[in-house]
């Protein structure tokens, strides 16, 4: 019996090695696939988590290309409204410049065309006009044979009218011009007219008379620094010539004559 009981003893004891060693079996399989299972699960997470990133990172590049996109847009439109702008401020600034220089080439032009001209137009003025001049400068000599109230006519310096250059005009006689010289002057100027001799007389220019200033006293006049034979109004005038009327107080000796 006790050899049964030793032998059942070393039979349970077997059985019970056996099944320890199933158990670590299981045990071992079932940790590993738990093993497996769980660095699998981790490593499909780790991945839809690295998925998941990529996917957010390229939403977020999606989201923010279009910002992009209109950022370059409006720098576009600016660019090209500045661009526009300046272009047509270069196309002002030419056009203003083109009719600048236009307007002073054509003020040029003008300017040359009339400075050429000025000298034939001055040429021909002058060679249509004659000279006249009046003048009492011998009365300063005799202011004592004056007659009274006179002096306030006579000019300090003798002049009564300047040399003048007058335009002649067809038939104009020294007369003429004077008559026209004293008009355009404001000069005081009387004269009469001799029918037997058919000329005009001159009595007074600028108040001041024949024999105001002694007996031998009146006007007489000269051309070109002579003294004509003829009348004043019988002188036919040409352009260029110098007429001056003088007043004497010697019949002429005191004035050349």
């Amino acid at each position: 019996m006790k050899n049964i009981k030793k032998i059942i003893s070393v039979l349970l004891i077997i059985a019970s090695a056996v099944s320890l060693c199933s158990c670590g079996r299981e045990n071992l399989t079932v940790g590993t696939e738990t093993t497996d299972c769980a660095a699998q699960e981790n490593f499909t997470g780790g991945t839809e988590d690295v998925t998941i990133g990529v996917c957010d990172k390229a939403e977020n590049q999606d989201i923010q290309e279009p910002q992009a996109t209109a950022t370059e847009k409006n720098t576009e439109k600016i660019t090209e409204k500045s661009t526009e702008k300046n272009t047509q401020k270069t196309e002002a600034t030419t056009k203003n410049n083109s009719v600048s220089t236009t307007l002073k080439n054509e003020t040029a032009a003008n300017t040359e065309t009339t400075t050429k001209k000025a000298p034939a137009e001055t040429t021909t003025k002058k060679q249509e006009e004659a000279y006249i001049s009046v003048s009492c400068g011998t009365i300063l000599g005799n202011m004592d044979k004056l007659k009274d109230g006179k002096e306030y006519f006579v000019p300090a310096n003798g002049v009564i009218i300047g040399k003048t250059g007058v335009k002649v005009q067809s038939g104009d006689t020294a007369f003429d011009m004077l008559k026209r010289v004293c008009e355009n002057s404001g000069v005081q100027f009387e004269y009469s007219y001799s029918a037997g001799f058919g000329t005009y007389y001159i009595e007074g220019i600028n108040q001041i008379y024949e024999k105001d200033c002694g007996s031998k006293s009146g006007w007489l006049y000269k051309v070109n620094g002579v003294f004509p034979s003829e009348g004043s109004s019988s002188y036919k005038v040409k352009a260029g010539d110098v007429i001056e009327f003088v007043f004497t107080c010697d019949m002429g000796a005191d004035v050349g004559a």
